[in-house]
């Protein structure tokens, strides 16, 4: 059985919760079955943040980024897409973590499905075609590498609003990390804000985030699972 996420951690001032985040599991399951990736690239929050949603104070709708850690903050953007985001922080200090890039794990031909994308083949050789196969290896990119991807792709939504994600119970639940070691990660400050390091990116054995010149989120594919790639730079928000 896996292993829920450390708890102690997600009570970390949100910059550096975001940097414990990567390489931790998110996992969902439904009637359609069990989606889940692990997470590639996240961007911090806080209260101080002039891009947070609690720089202006409590609301009904931020409340929950106020506390208590573990549970999931979900909000609509741009009026359709969805993004997903783990409370962090000791009570009342209104943080969260946004989670901005999954490499697939499992159920990937649900996660295909749900974003429209035809993947060819079997999904159990997805992976191991996409170094060889360069039409498998976009699609395998474009399923999860944004935060409105990945909610479609994982079929998160507004209802998942205040779940617990340490909850075994839960649909949605928040696993440690499945690699015995991680590389360092790299962070970078968020565009058009306060400039402080926000964002990190790295430790995909799948995927790898880069910067490009219109620093969207992008990602490259080793060539084999089990195949550690370095980290770089990240994009701006979707």
């Amino acid at each position: 059985m896996a292993t829920v996420f450390a708890r102690d951690v997600l009570l970390l001032p949100s910059p550096r919760a975001a940097r414990q985040l990567l390489g931790a599991v998110l996992v969902h399951r439904t009637v359609d079955g069990t989606t889940s990736g692990m997470v590639v690239e996240t961007e911090a929050y806080c209260k101080t943040d002039p891009a947070s949603h609690t720089f202006g104070g409590r609301t009904p709708r931020n409340q929950l980024m106020f506390g208590p850690a573990d549970h999931a903050y979900v909000y609509c953007t741009y009026g359709k897409h969805w993004c997903f985001n783990v409370v962090t922080g000791q009570d009342g200090r209104g943080e969260a973590v946004l989670v901005r890039a999954l490499e697939p794990l499992s159920g990937l031909s649900i996660m295909a499905r749900r974003r429209g994308i035809t993947l060819p083949g079997a999904a159990g050789i997805w992976i191991k075609r996409a170094g060889d196969e360069p039409a498998t290896r976009r699609a395998l990119i474009f399923l999860s590498s944004g935060p409105a991807k990945l909610t479609q792709a994982m079929g998160l939504h507004g209802e998942m609003y205040g779940t617990p994600l340490l909850n075994r119970r839960s649909a949605v639940q928040l696993h440690a990390s499945q690699m015995r070691s991680l590389p360092e990660p790299s962070s970078v400050p968020r565009t058009s804000a306060s400039g402080k390091p926000r964002r990190s990116a790295g430790v995909s054995t799948l995927l790898k985030t880069h910067t490009c010149r219109a620093r969207r989120a992008q990602s490259l594919l080793g060539a084999e699972r089990g195949h550690r790639v370095g980290p770089s730079g990240v994009s701006r928000r979707n």
